[in-house]
């Protein structure tokens, strides 16, 4: 039973990081071109890494939002 559990959250797990990735990778350009042209270059990357923090944690909590552009820059 231990085993089955173990699995399990394995499984869960690698879906959460599969679903970050996705959302990353088809969103990224998006939000660092946003947050660049409202901030600058030199702020950019780090708006860039707080929004898809922000995402992450969302992603585990079972948020589905943070799959949503919009979503995304109200984080910004």
């Amino acid at each position: 039973m231990l085993i089955e559990s173990e699995t399990s959250a394995h499984r869960d797990g690698a879906d959460i990081v599969a679903r970050f990735e996705e959302v990353f990778r088809s969103e990224v350009h998006r939000v660092h071109s946003y947050a660049r042209a409202r901030l600058g270059e030199a702020e950019a990357d780090d708006v860039v890494s707080d929004v898809f923090h922000a995402a992450a944690l969302a992603i585990r909590d079972g948020n589905e939002s943070a799959h949503n552009p919009a979503w995304l820059m109200t984080v910004t």
